[in-house]
């Protein structure tokens, strides 16, 4: 009888990967930071924020320690409104995600700017934001994009529900948002213009967003797109008060993008003008976007 041999090797993968909070994998190289921004917390900038039973105080902090294109995770734990504001998320690939500990995820990671916008990014690439509730209490909006940012991911984020704010994420002429996805977010009572308002998005993925009585536009592309629009997809507007032409999607010259599976209600009901707007020709794929319950193409002046 031939006797196999079986040899077992036991493969090293320290340096290969990290464990972060909670068993979470991370790949080798970048940190694994914490924050406990209360002032009922343990958050203490005198740490090194790499033990949760050890946080730093402020977001801040924790970005000044993270490098360029490592993938640094900071993960906050609560938050409230200690930092100087806007905080800017200047670091290549950083991952900022707020975990709450009461009620759910976001339940007390609230970044409070209390007078400017929340975040400011731009000129960077592959920056992912999760698990806030953003209050800027001011004319100015919760995420600010700066200059042309590349894979930013927003996700999974409040915008507004208490405060207010003059839009959720504001991308203004000079800034571009490129090959960014937004998704799983509500946008709340708070806005006072657009839930987002974003002047040159290109190659990029809104879907899967809850907007709930903003004030002008839920989506509004207001500029040129670079290349092509990307995709605008399954995202819900609600607004108590009557809907104005394009008052769920405007989209003001860009191409080149797909838009389907969006659907707007007013006040239980079908609104009465069209809420979508599409003064680019139309150059773009409409799919079957609803009015209320019926199906809806766009008006194109």
């Amino acid at each position: 009888m031939t006797q196999q041999l079986r040899v077992t090797r036991k493969v090293d993968f320290t340096g290969a990967v990290k464990v972060g909070f909670g068993g979470l994998p991370h790949l080798a190289g970048g940190k694994v930071l914490y924050v406990n921004g209360t002032s009922w917390g343990n958050g203490s900038n005198s740490y090194d924020g790499t033990d949760p039973n050890y946080p730093l105080y402020d977001i801040d902090t924790a970005l000044a320690k993270c490098t360029d294109n490592k993938m640094d995770y900071i993960f906050v734990l609560d938050y409230w409104d200690n930092d100087t504001f806007p905080i800017t998320l200047d670091v290549d690939t950083v991952k900022v995600i707020g975990l709450g500990s009461n009620c759910g995820p976001s339940s007390w990671c609230m970044i409070n700017s209390d007078g400017d916008a929340c975040l400011s990014v731009g000129g960077e690439v592959g920056i992912e934001v999760a698990g806030f509730e953003f209050l800027p209490g001011s004319s100015d909006p919760c995420i600010l994009v700066t200059t042309t940012e590349g894979c930013l991911h927003v996700h999974h984020c409040t915008f507004a529900n208490m405060g207010t704010c003059q839009d959720g994420i504001s991308c203004p002429s000079g800034g571009e948002l490129s090959i960014c996805t937004i998704e799983d977010n509500f946008f709340g009572k708070g806005i006072d213009r657009d839930g987002m308002r974003l002047y040159s998005p290109s190659w990029s993925t809104i879907r899967n967003n809850i907007f709930f009585q903003y004030d002008e536009i839920g989506i509004n592309i207001n500029g040129p797109s670079a290349a092509a629009l990307g995709c605008i997809l399954d995202n819900r507007f609600f607004s108590d008060t009557a809907i104005t032409k394009g008052g769920a999607i405007t989209i003001a010259s860009a191409t080149g993008g797909l838009i389907d599976g969006n659907h707007a209600m007013e006040d239980g009901a079908n609104p009465g003008e069209n809420p979508y707007l599409d003064t680019s020709g139309p150059a773009n794929g409409w799919g079957l976007n609803y009015s209320g319950d019926a199906v809806a193409y766009p008006a194109t002046s």
